[in-house]
Protein backbone atom coordinates (compact mmCIF):
# COMPACT_ATOMS: atom_id res chain seq x y z
CA UNK A 1 0.00 0.00 0.00
CA UNK A 2 1.21 3.40 -1.12
CA UNK A 3 0.64 6.39 1.83
CA UNK A 4 1.17 9.86 1.31
CA UNK A 5 2.30 12.54 4.69
CA UNK A 6 1.38 15.58 3.41
CA UNK A 7 2.47 17.12 6.76
CA UNK A 8 6.18 15.31 6.58
CA UNK A 9 6.14 15.39 2.26
CA UNK A 10 6.70 11.97 2.13
CA UNK A 11 5.41 8.54 0.28
CA UNK A 12 5.81 5.09 1.78
CA UNK A 13 5.11 1.49 0.81
CA UNK A 14 3.94 -0.57 3.52
CA UNK A 15 2.44 -3.94 4.57
CA UNK A 16 0.16 -4.78 7.57
CA UNK A 17 0.68 -7.92 9.05
CA UNK A 18 0.23 -9.65 13.04
CA UNK A 19 3.18 -7.29 14.23
CA UNK A 20 1.13 -4.39 13.25
CA UNK A 21 2.59 -1.88 10.18
CA UNK A 22 5.73 -2.35 8.47
CA UNK A 23 7.21 0.43 6.00
CA UNK A 24 9.34 -1.02 3.42
CA UNK A 25 10.33 1.96 1.40
CA UNK A 26 10.17 5.33 2.02
CA UNK A 27 10.90 8.65 -0.11
CA UNK A 28 11.25 11.67 1.16
CA UNK A 29 9.82 14.81 -1.21
CA UNK A 30 11.11 18.02 -1.27
CA UNK A 31 8.28 21.11 -0.34
CA UNK A 32 8.31 22.09 -4.73
CA UNK A 33 8.44 19.15 -5.65
CA UNK A 34 4.88 17.24 -7.25
CA UNK A 35 3.43 14.23 -5.75
CA UNK A 36 3.59 12.45 -9.05
CA UNK A 37 7.54 13.00 -9.24
CA UNK A 38 8.01 11.52 -5.68
CA UNK A 39 6.06 8.62 -6.76
CA UNK A 40 7.84 8.05 -10.00
CA UNK A 41 10.93 8.02 -7.78
CA UNK A 42 9.30 5.73 -4.82
CA UNK A 43 8.09 3.51 -7.98
CA UNK A 44 11.91 3.39 -9.22
CA UNK A 45 13.41 2.75 -5.51
CA UNK A 46 11.15 -0.43 -5.49
CA UNK A 47 12.23 -2.00 -9.16
CA UNK A 48 16.00 -1.69 -7.89
CA UNK A 49 14.96 -3.21 -5.28
CA UNK A 50 11.87 -5.61 -5.96
CA UNK A 51 10.51 -4.87 -2.26
CA UNK A 52 7.06 -5.75 -3.57
CA UNK A 53 7.82 -8.26 -5.57
CA UNK A 54 9.59 -10.37 -2.74
CA UNK A 55 6.74 -9.65 -0.93
CA UNK A 56 4.18 -10.91 -2.98
CA UNK A 57 6.68 -13.88 -3.56
CA UNK A 58 6.68 -14.72 -0.08
CA UNK A 59 2.62 -14.53 0.69
CA UNK A 60 2.49 -18.16 0.33
CA UNK A 61 5.15 -20.88 0.63
CA UNK A 62 7.06 -21.65 -2.50
CA UNK A 63 7.74 -25.65 -2.42
CA UNK A 64 11.61 -26.49 -3.55
CA UNK A 65 10.68 -27.48 -6.98
CA UNK A 66 8.04 -24.57 -7.73
CA UNK A 67 11.22 -22.16 -6.73
CA UNK A 68 13.71 -23.83 -9.42
CA UNK A 69 11.34 -23.77 -11.90
CA UNK A 70 10.64 -19.82 -11.29
CA UNK A 71 14.54 -19.22 -11.70
CA UNK A 72 15.08 -21.03 -14.40
CA UNK A 73 12.18 -19.32 -16.04
CA UNK A 74 13.91 -15.92 -15.40
CA UNK A 75 17.50 -17.06 -16.65
CA UNK A 76 15.52 -18.10 -20.08
CA UNK A 77 13.57 -14.91 -19.52
CA UNK A 78 16.68 -12.73 -18.84
CA UNK A 79 19.12 -14.56 -21.46
CA UNK A 80 16.58 -14.35 -24.44
CA UNK A 81 16.18 -10.80 -23.51
CA UNK A 82 19.75 -10.46 -23.88
CA UNK A 83 19.98 -11.71 -27.23
CA UNK A 84 17.61 -9.52 -28.27
CA UNK A 85 14.44 -12.44 -29.35
CA UNK A 86 10.89 -11.98 -27.95
CA UNK A 87 10.62 -12.56 -24.27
Amino acid sequence: MVIYDGMFNSLSITISGRKGVIVLLKVQAAKTEAVDSAYRKLMKKDVKGGVIAEVKRRKRFESRSDCKKRRKKATIRKERKRMGLPV
